[in-house]
């Protein structure tokens, strides 16, 4: 009788271990923009050191997650799908005011410094000084919406759905200014080939940290686990290395 009653037990622990759910990166659609060195493709390769973070954490919470598995979207559509579509994950997003409440949350991932590069002649001393400018943003970027939100009006902007173009434009100087941040907008300059020496940093709109948004539907769970991972994996030293491997 004990026999039966112990090999019963084992087997409903069975039943019950292989009948647990297992996640994969097939359950979410998971999205990034080009954002050097935080997210970015080189030689076909996905990489940089927010994407990578991304990747050891999913895997430490136990979804399954490889690099590949990461997809490259323009800002604005990966922006419209992670509002409107469950089951959608989108990095790296500064987390601001105006987008609290539309998304659930996991990070920081990274910390930046959001600015206005501009000619070294060009003074900017307050936000309403932008509007005698041209300025080149991201469509729906972090940096355009503090812009609007300061009272830079629209109709100054060159509003573009990546950045290197708005890059080339300042170079060549067919816009004043540009907002981005400040490690991209570097690295850009460098890949481009452009002489950063020509433009400072003329305005600092903000000092904003970098997050990995879920779609609002996202079970609260999920996103507790990832938390704790994500603070486990930047207090291991982990984090540290792959910061100093990319900046």
């Amino acid at each position: 009788m004990k026999n039966a009653t112990y090999f019963g037990i084992i087997s409903t622990l069975l039943i019950l271990l292989f009948s647990l759910p297992t996640y994969g990166a097939d359950d979410y659609l998971i999205m990034t923009e080009e954002l050097p060195p935080f997210n970015f493709q080189e030689s076909g390769v996905n990489q940089g050191f927010a994407l990578e973070t991304f990747v050891a954490v999913m895997n430490n919470a136990g979804f399954t997650t490889s690099r590949e598995d990461v997809q490259f979207y323009p800002w604005v559509r990966a922006y419209k799908y992670v509002q409107e579509k469950p089951g959608t994950i989108l990095f790296s997003m500064a987390r601001t005011a105006e987008r609290e409440d539309k998304f659930k949350w996991v990070g920081p991932v990274a910390k930046l410094v959001i600015g206005v590069f501009g000619r070294k002649e060009i003074t900017i001393e307050s936000a309403s000084d932008i509007n005698q400018y041209t300025i080149g943003t991201v469509q729906d970027g972090a940096p355009e919406q503090l812009l609007l939100k300061a009272g830079v009006s629209i109709k100054n902007m060159e509003r573009l759905s990546h950045p290197t173009p708005n890059i080339k434009k300042l170079s060549s100087g067919r816009i004043d200014l540009f907002a981005f941040n400040i490690p991209t907008t570097k690295y850009l300059f460098k890949k481009l080939n452009i002489d950063a020496n020509r433009f400072d940093t003329v305005y600092v709109l903000k000092e904003a940290e970098l997050y990995i948004a879920f779609h609002k539907s996202t079970d609260d769970k999920i996103i507790k686990k990832l938390q704790e991972e994500l603070d486990k994996f930047k207090a291991s030293g982990d984090y540290d290395q792959l910061v100093s491997k990319y900046m």
